[in-house]
């Protein structure tokens, strides 16, 4: 059976503490995390380390008002899609145009009901899912257009030419000529089948049901750690994990993460004298954050975007691979309503996170 193991969040910003308490234990009570500030300063400071998914947000704020903050929020690449809805004691239509036009979402009175409250963030959390969902699925689509124009359409122009040139000149050819060209028509269709075999593979996990079970990490790591050792037996690599946390995920979804971030630690370090891949974790509001560092090569943040496209690769054809392991894992790791992110710098290593909901 599929868990949803996230609770959405909701961040209110309100110069009253009375305020903050009879709204936030309301929405806490229904399966809500709340958290909360009292000026701009703090808000601010609070949703650039972890954007909530919605914004209660008080109009009458003693330095700047909520429709300056809006503002701002609007215009931040990280937030400009979050939600707001207006808290207001005055009834003014003016203001509420302004509001509108602004990119808030919805109005709400003060005093609050409570239950209109409700109501409306949860209508404006399902919209923001349903548009998350339909933004997911517009990129599964442009990743497949370009797997099909640009990854695919090279092996496949090859065995065309490759079998064009056999079938017209096979006897003028020599034998040899021919074992040559056989083995790079194999190779080529064996690299097709590699890419379909992937991109089926990541259309699978959108589908697939998640069984949610408590898992291990540190046994998890550790036995990833061991398979991967195999193909590297004569290379000195260490593996510190740090007491991992217990978490709450589907064990072998969790498992392929686990080892395709490994993989790539081991594979970005050969040049290596000796690899060093150290793992923790730490609890952090309402998730439960891994850490995945390495010694490897790294490479320029200004490529980060483009980390979690299917079939990208950064580096050359040194390393092997078709760029489709961390595509998987942030599949994988948003179908447990996660996060995941890279940091890295070149020549100094990569660090992988990715934070997983909490759960007693």
């Amino acid at each position: 059976m599929e868990n949803t193991l996230k609770k959405p969040e909701i961040f209110i910003l309100d110069d009253s503490f009375e305020h903050i308490h009879f709204i936030s234990g309301f929405l806490r009570d229904n399966n809500y995390c709340v958290r909360a500030a009292t000026n701009a300063k703090h808000f601010f400071e609070n949703i650039s380390k972890s954007p909530p998914d919605l914004i209660l947000l008080d109009i009458m704020l003693p330095v700047n008002d909520g429709f300056t903050i809006c503002r701002q929020l609007k215009k931040d690449e990280e937030t400009k899609d979050i939600p707001v809805i207006f808290l207001t004691s005055v009834e003014d239509k003016k203001s509420t145009i302004e509001g509108f036009e602004i990119g808030g979402q919805d109005y709400i009175q003060k005093p609050v009901d409570l239950h209109i409250l409700l109501a409306r963030v949860n209508t404006q959390i399902k919209l923001k899912q349903k548009t998350e969902k339909l933004k997911e699925a517009y990129n599964d689509i442009e990743n497949f257009n370009h797997m099909v124009c640009h990854d695919l359409k090279s092996p496949l122009w090859s065995i065309k030419t490759l079998s064009e040139v056999i079938c017209e000149d096979f006897v003028k050819l020599t034998d040899n000529d021919r074992m040559e060209m056989l083995d790079d028509l194999k190779e080529k269709a064996e690299e097709a089948a590699i890419l379909i075999d992937k991109l089926s593979e990541i259309s699978k996990i959108s589908s697939d049901v998640l069984n949610i079970e408590k898992v291990d990490l540190n046994k998890l790591f550790g036995k990833s750690f061991e398979l991967l050792l195999e193909s590297v037996k004569d290379r000195k690599i260490e593996l510190k994990l740090n007491n991992l946390d217990m978490v709450y995920a589907d064990k072998i979804l969790i498992k392929q993460v686990i080892y395709n971030i490994l993989s790539n630690a081991v594979k970005f370090s050969k040049n290596n004298k000796e690899t060093l891949i150290s793992v923790s974790s730490f609890n952090e509001r309402n998730e439960v954050l891994i850490k995945v560092k390495d010694n490897g090569q790294g490479f320029s943040m200004k490529y980060a975007k483009k980390l979690f496209n299917i079939f990208q690769r950064l580096h050359s054809d040194e390393y092997d691979g078709i760029g489709a392991g961390l595509t998987i894992v942030k599949k994988i790791i948003q179908k447990h309503s996660g996060r995941i992110w890279i940091e890295s710098e070149e020549d100094k290593g990569t660090e992988v996170t990715f934070a997983l909901p909490l759960r007693e």
